[in-house]
């Protein structure tokens, strides 16, 4: 066997390598995507269960959340404090969907969620309006729609009750 013989089936050998080690970065590099986005699932899952954790033992935030009457000053600070917790969590969600953290259909139950929220607990929406206000360029994020169309909504009632009283 000559040399040349030789080279040929070493570069041959060596592309097989190289072929075979892609193959197998890229099946490492899929599970380790698999693994992240089951960790942030995880991670964004207990943050609403924290939500539900203080909901289910917190009696006097429920009655506030639920409260038709006007709120004290520190009723409503209890709220906003309330209102900026779930609006983290719901930031959070946004930016995993952003990421590719977190799939379609767990993106659209968590803006559920918030569309949930805001026919439970009525008041929340001026609270969450105050935390929107603090985090520039968020009011775009698709987890917000729900809110951005009851605002809306609302001020057209307004408007339409405005033009009715003159």
């Amino acid at each position: 066997m000559n040399w040349e013989a030789i080279g040929a089936i070493g570069e041959a050998v060596g592309a097989v390598v190289v072929v075979a080690s892609l193959v197998y970065l890229a099946l490492e590099l899929r599970q380790a995507n698999n693994i992240a986005r089951f960790n942030t699932t995880q991670q964004l899952q207990a943050r609403f269960n924290e939500i539900n954790a203080i909901l289910l033992t917190d009696q006097s935030l429920r009655e506030l959340l639920a409260k038709k009457d006007t709120l004290t000053a520190d009723e409503g600070e209890r709220l906003y404090v309330f209102a900026n917790f779930i609006v983290n969590v719901w930031i959070s969600v946004q930016e995993a969907r952003n990421d590719d953290q977190i799939d379609e259909d767990l993106f659209l139950s968590m803006i559920n969620d918030v569309e949930v929220a805001l026919e439970r607990w009525p008041k929340i929406q001026g609270q969450i309006d105050l935390c929107l206000a603090r985090y520039p360029g968020v009011e775009g994020y698709q987890i917000f729609d729900a809110i951005l169309r009851r605002r809306n909504s609302s001020g057209d009632a307004k408007q339409g009750a405005a033009a009715d009283a003159d």
